[in-house]
């Protein structure tokens, strides 16, 4: 470092010098400029990091290699013309720096990962025919990025490649792509258009995820597999079609979205969970007749797994069929009308014995008859329904999962002996829950803690034990109700001393003559 001076903020390198050394002038915060010779062909891995003063480099043509992470955050930096004889842009080379154009020179033939990310103000950037490849995230995070043009040299548009560059409109990618990776275009707030070619064999995962203005886009009959979350909240979104092709949708593919119908091809042969969480204006799902996997049977509106008759997708048109025997099978992905939010009732007939995880979160129901066929209801199944205030849960259940009904309006619950606990926050956060009836023999943690507005507690015969945090934050409860003689039984097991002094003894249950 000796070698290298600053004097009144500019930097000094002497001549003969060939080679920047690595972190030469890493965060050097005085330097505000600097010359570097002619005859230096190399600047090192970052030479120039995080100089956040940084405003002005003159980069002689006799530079051949800049290394990774050179001018990393030179947040000052708004201008580099960068030297003719370069080939490659390391790593992170420009990440950060407050660059707002730039040209690349056509010698240059690769972008390597987030070169470019991170730099706020760049707003256009002419991208020369010679690139033969972008590296991942190599725009990423170019919030006011409004001009970028593809060049036909490219076959891949890599992973994260322009995610969260907000100001992006529209995109043409021409049709020598043949892949766009993982997040490409994910959180482009405002891209309302993009044209995709035939070329393209495979859209990643969560590609325009989060393109919340993308209002028109044309899934190219080339495409075999939609990826999961691959177009979730694209909000703008009404309009689908899923080409003829394809034969996997995965998970979240078109959560979020507005579209109104879709039809499953043929084709297809694997659906994981619910594709089409949160999409309240869907009205209509139709299964292709020639499909051998999936169907939608009596004009259900739903798409049933025809081996299993398990429903894996709904919407708030939907008539379960009464040969359907589960609802939701991989709910933890995705329930079959979660977020179903114009759902305000359904029928479940009493073929079905389970209801799977998520089946119901966050639907618009107001009440639900669950049937006596049912036994086993899956985590968050009715969780977060803020419309819910009536439901019945029927004497032959024995599984209740976790935050089952948590955060519903439910004013009043019974829980049956035959559920074996009343699970992990179940009823946690149900504001409006006012009384209580258990006789399920084991209350688990938090269960129902949180419900504020909970006054009577009445507990059956034999309840086991409860978790010391049950009840917690219930703070509006007055009485306790056990049955006759029960009083000291329940006074050894109840959490806390305030509920214990709450108890009430019912009176003996008369027996009825013969």
């Amino acid at each position: 470092m000796a070698k290298y001076e600053i004097k009144d903020g500019v930097g000094i390198i002497p001549e003969g010098t060939t080679v920047i050394e690595e972190e030469a002038f890493k965060c050097c915060d005085e330097l505000t400029s600097i010359v570097i010779p002619d005859g230096v062909t190399e600047i090192g891995e970052d030479a120039f990091y995080k100089c956040f003063n940084l405003t002005t480099i003159q980069i002689p043509d006799s530079v051949v290699k800049i290394g990774e992470a050179a001018f990393y955050n030179c947040e000052m930096l708004e201008h580099i013309d960068l030297p003719p004889r370069l080939t490659t842009l390391s790593p992170h080379l420009l990440s950060g720096t407050g660059i707002k154009t730039i040209a690349l020179p056509d010698t240059v033939t690769k972008i390597e990962d987030s070169a470019f990310s991170g730099c706020e103000r760049l707003t256009n950037i002419s991208i020369p025919k010679t690139i033969v490849e972008i590296g991942n995230k190599a725009f990423a995070y170019c919030y006011r990025l409004t001009d970028i043009t593809i060049p036909d040299s490219l076959t891949t548009l890599s992973a994260s490649i322009f995610e969260n560059c907000e100001s992006l409109t529209s995109v043409v990618i021409p049709d020598s792509v043949t892949e766009i990776e993982r997040g490409a275009f994910l959180d482009c707030t405002n891209l309302k258009s993009i044209v995709i070619p035939d070329s393209v064999m495979k859209i990643g995962s969560k590609c325009f995820c989060g393109c919340s203005r993308l209002a028109n886009v044309i899934i190219p009959h080339s495409i075999t597999e939609i990826g999961e979350y691959t177009f979730s909240d694209c909000s703008s979104l009404k309009d689908i079609s899923i080409p003829d092709a394809v034969t996997k949708i995965d998970i979240g593919a078109f959560a979020g979205t507005s579209i109104k119908s879709v039809i499953i091809p043929d084709a297809v042969e694997e659906i994981k969970a619910n594709p089409f969480v949160g999409c309240a204006n869907l009205m209509s799902i139709i299964v292709s007749e020639g499909n051998k996997v999936y169907d939608s049977r009596n004009q259900c509106n739903a798409i049933i797994e025809t081996a299993t008759n398990a429903l894996i997708s709904g919407c708030s048109s939907t008539v379960i069929p009464d040969s359907v025997t589960k609802i939701s099978p991989n709910g933890y992905f995705g329930g079959a009308f979660q977020g179903c939010s114009l759902l305000t009732t359904i029928a479940i007939p009493d073929s079905v014995t389970e209801i799977g995880e998520r089946s119901f979160r966050a639907s618009g129901l107001t009440s639900i008859n669950i049937p006596g066929s049912v036994t086993k209801i899956g985590d968050e199944a009715f969780k977060d329904c803020a419309h819910l205030e009536n439901v019945v849960i029927p004497e032959t259940l024995t599984k209740m999962g976790n935050d089952a009904f948590r955060g519903s309006a439910l004013t009043s619950i019974s829980i049956p002996k035959a559920v074996e606990q009343v699970s992990e926050n179940a009823f946690r956060g149900c504001t409006a829950l006012k009384s209580v009836t258990i006789f399920s023999p084991i209350l688990g943690e938090q269960c129902f803690a949180g419900c504020t507005a909970l006054e009577t507690v009445t507990l059956g015969v034999g309840i086991k034990s409860f978790d010391d945090d049950s009840f917690e934050g219930c703070t509006a409860i007055k009485t306790v109700y056990v049955p006759a003689k029960k009083a000291d039984y329940y006074k050894k097991r109840l959490p806390g001393l305030r509920l214990r002094d709450l108890i009430v003894e019912l009176p003996v249950e008369k027996k009825s003559k013969k």
